[in-house]
């Protein structure tokens, strides 16, 4: 019921956003605003979807066309409508920040760290947007108007001339004067921008204390000036209190005045940006660096070791990630201020031309092609720059994706089609710039601390050298007892497989047969044969390829072929072996108890985690791993992807089983106390405990579709619970459950016994199917996607399938 009802809160705040972009190209008077808007959200809305499957390359191009949409939405609408852009802005920041959140809880991916900063970006642009851009702040001051007061005869009369006298030196006020800078600066709208800007570039320039220190140094020279002389502080309030537009068009008419061409002015402001974020791009550079490291040792030495080479390094600090997106805003900033400037240069003093290449108007063209040669000369020197600092950046290490020189020359010649040649000169700045930043930027090393403590060895060699003889003499008499068959022509007597944990005294033997075996040839076993193994079965499961994959006693993995076959995934002969599970890739992971997972291709081909493992689940992305240890009270995760082992929660009591939500959300977690503890995987919490009299030690925890939970106890007791926390029905199960199955499709339940019987109920606890199966214990129990049919596998080495 939950699902149900955020999917249609979330469906009803969409059709608001949909109605209020409508209003908005309303307002607007264009469609256009309306179209881009509209495209923008659902950019944004495919790119965090992207980024929860780890499809890191739709992100990164999901955002970019997200945000170039939205900002070309509001530079075309000039924010009509004024504050009713507020709700939408809002509603992009929440979706920014509540998957950010979720991602860096969940993941800890730099995904989750960029869209923390654009959320918080949204929401600030969502407040003081509307006031001062395009607003009523955004403007010059109006000028006050003042009688005009005729001139008097008194005033009209000759005065005495006074005697000269030497002029005293005049002092302003140093704190009145910082004050109305302060006042003037925050009225203007632009003074918070700017103010905002000195706290970050202080950041950028003077390091950890710089965003305290720059604002202080730059109130206290506002005040210096204010002090040194009466409306010292004008200049500089002056600068804060004028539009970044108004900037750029003076520092164009300087440039033509000066220079002889608006083109050098412009050259110089790409230039400027690079100059005045120099520490940026070193540290962006060295991210990149560190990244691409990464991609080189990821050949020699896997994914694994990569992996936690890159975590170790600066390329995945929130600082790291912070001013990267500082560096890709100024230019795209830059890039749309500087053709708005050009505008404005060209409409005020007339067409600004650039005599050196012989370029008419450096305004032009304006989305209509020029066909003129000295326009695409323009363009060409521009991709003649970008590809001698693309061959610098991957001389360098720095170039994370090789970029083909024929799309370089393609979308430099678009430029010169489309695009104003001052902006691409503005460009050709950053660029020159850029190629003076990257050889520059060896200078800063990539940060590696200290490698974290290797975890102990889970058991020493003496263990595992007498394990390992034990299973060579047991091959070694197989081996000797196949060939006298083959000598003599006697079948010997066979010999029982070997248990690790024995649960009952061995059976009597008379005439050379087991009387056990005497007892159960009388009973007729249900269900139809899938597979008979040699080994003793420990786990089944069915993949989402709908594959089904069995581990045996010795570890190995196996897949069932569909000619009655199978086909080895894993060999590795683990010591303790656990369980199954399907992950990201479609590769298959098999735990041991002592804390070792193996997967069946791929890299990495194995991660430890740093307890052992008696009790875990694989959310359904295949990417986390969360387990808790024997005796223990903690449950951790370890991210698949990086090889990451963190702590989620200690619960306080022992711990004994757990499962994964339908949705991911939560974990559910049973202890020997019998309660459950339902883990809140973003807020990094318990969210609820479920408890009830008479239930006695979590044996078996699995999550229904609905959003519930259904949980065997030690005590032969079944519960269901739904997603509120209420407990729906409580049945007696006769014997204590050895494996407990629930269908994702319909919540219909199944569980086995150690007689070999299996019990299948609806969702309301009636019976539907009691069956006798296998002649041992069940030790798995899974719903097949088609059809009402159920697989379990026994540990005598049998998998069944059984319609209902």
């Amino acid at each position: 019921m939950r699902d149900r009802a955020s999917v249609t809160v979330t469906a009803i705040f969409m059709l608001l956003m949909a109605a209020l972009i409508v209003f908005l190209g309303i307002k607007a008077k264009s469609v256009w605003v309306g179209v881009l808007a509209f495209v923008g959200m659902l950019a944004i809305l495919y790119s965090l979807g992207t980024a929860r499957s780890h499809q890191y390359g739709g992100f990164w191009i999901g955002m970019i066309v997200g945000l170039g949409a939205m900002a070309a939405a509001v530079w075309l609408s000039h924010l009509a409508g004024r504050f009713w852009w507020t709700p939408l802005f809002i509603f992009i920041s929440l979706m920014f920040l509540s998957n950010g959140f979720s991602l860096k809880s969940e993941y800890e991916q730099p995904a989750g760290t960029v869209s923390i900063i654009f959320g918080i970006l949204f929401f600030a642009f969502a407040i003081v947007g509307p006031w001062f851009l395009y607003g009523p702040l955004s403007g010059a001051a109006p000028v006050a108007t003042h009688p005009i007061v005729a001139p008097t005869t008194a005033a009209l009369a000759p005065t005495a001339v006074p005697k000269p006298v030497a002029p005293p030196v005049l002092r302003g006020s140093f704190f009145p004067g910082l004050w109305a800078f302060l006042i003037g600066a925050i009225k203007s709208g632009w003074g918070i921008f700017y103010l905002l800007l000195v706290i970050l570039l202080g950041r950028i320039w003077l390091g950890k204390w710089g965003w305290l220190i720059a604002p202080i140094a730059l109130l206290l020279a506002a005040g210096w000036l204010a002090w040194s002389k009466p409306g010292g502080a004008e200049p500089l309030t002056a600068f804060f209190t004028t539009r970044p537009l108004d900037h750029i068009t003076s520092l164009l008419g300087w440039s033509e005045r000066r220079l002889g061409s608006a083109a050098w002015g412009s050259l110089f402001t790409g230039a400027g940006i690079v100059a005045a974020l120099f520490p940026a791009y070193l540290t962006m550079y060295s991210a990149n660096r560190a990244m691409v490291r990464a991609q080189q040792v990821r050949q020699l030495f896997g994914t694994t070791f990569a992996a936690n080479l890159l975590q170790r390094s600066n390329a995945y600090t929130p600082y790291t990630s912070l001013v990267s997106v500082v560096a890709v805003a100024a230019t795209i900033y830059g890039f749309v201020v500087m053709w708005k400037a050009l505008a404005a240069f060209s409409a005020a003093s007339g067409a600004p031309a650039f005599p050196l290449l012989g370029i008419a108007d450096i305004s032009q063209p304006r989305w209509k092609p020029v066909m003129q040669w000295p326009y695409f000369l323009n363009a060409g020197i521009y991709a003649v720059i970008s590809l001698i600092l693309t061959a610098l950046q991957r001389r360098f290490g720095l170039a994370l994706v090789a970029v083909n020189w024929f799309l370089n020359i393609l979308g430099a010649a678009l430029l010169g089609l489309f695009v104003p040649a001052g902006v691409i000169s503005f460009l050709t700045g950053q660029s020159l710039a850029l190629g003076v930043v990257t050889p520059l930027s060896l200078l800063k090393k990539t940060a590696l601390p200290a490698p974290p403590p290797q975890p102990k060895p889970v058991f020493d060699q003496g263990q595992f050298m007498e394990e390992l003889q034990r299973r060579i003499a047991e091959r070694e008499r197989e081996r000797q007892l196949a060939e006298q068959e083959a000598e003599e022509g006697y079948t010997p007597t066979p010999i029982p497989p070997p248990t690790p944990t024995p649960r009952e005294e061995p059976p009597i033997v008379v005439g050379g047969k087991y009387l056990a075996e005497e007892e159960e040839e009388e009973e007729e076993l249900e269900g139809e044969v899938v597979y008979e193994h040699s080994e003793n079965i420990l786990d089944l499961i069915v993949d989402s390829q709908e594959r089904m994959i069995f581990m045996d006693l010795y570890g190995d993995v196996f897949q069932c072929e569909t000619y009655g076959g199978t086909t080895k995934l894993i060999d590795v002969n683990m010591q303790d072996p656990l369980g199954l599970a399907a992950v990201s890739g479609e590769r298959i992971a098999a735990v041991d108890q002592a804390g070792e997972v193996f997967f069946s291709s791929g890299a990495p081909e194995s991660i430890t985690t740093s307890e052992e493992i008696c009790a875990f689940t694989v959310n359904s992305f295949g990417s986390i791993l969360a387990y808790t240890a024997k005796d223990s009270t903690c449950v951790r995760g370890l991210i698949l992807a990086a090889g990451k082992d963190q702590l989620f929660i200690d619960c306080g009591e022992l711990l004994t089983d757990i499962d994964f939500s339908s949705d991911n959300r939560y974990v559910a977690i049973g202890s020997g106390g019998g309660k459950i503890f339902i883990f809140d995987m973003a807020k990094r919490q318990i969210n609820q405990t479920l408890t009830s009299t008479g239930l006695a030690g979590v044996s078996h925890l699995r999550s229904t579709p609905q959003g519930g939970w259904v949980a065997a106890y030690e005590n032969s007791k079944l519960a269901a619970w739904d997603s509120e926390g209420r407990l729906l029905e409580k049945t007696s199960t006769g014997s204590p459950a050895t494996c407990l199955a629930v269908d994702p499709k319909n919540g219909n339940i199944a569980y086995g016994n150690s007689s070999g019987e299996i019990t299948i109920m609806d969702a309301d606890f009636n019976t539907l199917l009691n069956a006798s199966l296998h002649e041992s214990d069940i030790v798995s129990a899974v719903f097949e996607t088609s059809g009402n049919s159920l697989v379990t596998a026994g540990s005598d080495g049998i998998i069944r399938r059984i319609e209902f």
